[in-house]
């Protein structure tokens, strides 16, 4: 019988066995951009397991590697867990939902103003996600319009939450990073309870 089986769906199945003896890690974060590097660094110090990963590979052990570097010294062997080891590496995304303890938490780096290349990996993703798994985009806020104010219809990270995800009960969602707090009158938006969401709800 001929069959028609990935190098990636291999290695899923793979891992998804070698995660059954292993303990899996609390985040993940895919895009080691500065603020992925960051905040993977933060909770790994904290002695949070991190699971991390980027589309160049080799760049993945180059992070840990720094990390590791710069946190074993001084560091106890004999206290466990060492932060030291709590960043770990992923080849890739679809690897990266076998390590991680359900319900998954995932954050994804450097596809802001990428919509296509977000699009992507959340079709890696989906067919591997369950019910209560989150995936957060890391994003900017929209200056459009000099306003920085972003409606969450206008996103592809909100139709794809209310056509994909919330279906199958996943939290997708994008975190909108503000320059600056904004304070808007009533004349900009009549009838403004609060900032974000649907311009429905206004």
């Amino acid at each position: 019988l001929q069959t028609n089986i990935s190098t990636n769906h291999l290695l899923y199945v793979y891992f998804q066995l070698v995660s059954m003896s292993e303990e899996l890690c609390e985040i993940g974060v895919f895009g080691l951009t500065t603020a992925g590097q960051s905040l993977a660094a933060h909770h790994a110090f904290d002695k949070t397991r991190v699971c991390v990963g980027d589309e160049d590979v080799s760049f993945v052990e180059q992070v840990i590697n720094e990390y590791r570097t710069q946190t074993e010294t001084g560091e106890d062997p004999k206290e466990l867990p060492r932060a030291s080891r709590c960043m770990l590496s992923s080849e890739n995304i679809e690897v990266m939902t076998v390590r991680l303890k359900r319900p998954r938490k995932i954050i994804i780096f450097g596809t802001h103003g990428e919509d296509a290349k977000f699009k992507e990996t959340w079709d890696l993703l989906l067919p591997r996600l369950e019910k209560d798994d989150i995936v957060l985009r890391w994003g900017k806020e929209d200056e459009k319009k000099d306003r920085h104010v972003q409606f969450y219809k206008d996103s592809i990270v909100g139709n794809l939450s209310k056509l994909e995800a919330k279906p199958l009960g996943i939290h997708l969602l994008e975190m909108v990073r503000m320059e600056r707090d904004q304070i808007l009158e009533k004349e900009d938006l009549p009838g403004v309870f609060s900032v974000g969401g649907p311009y429905d709800a206004y």
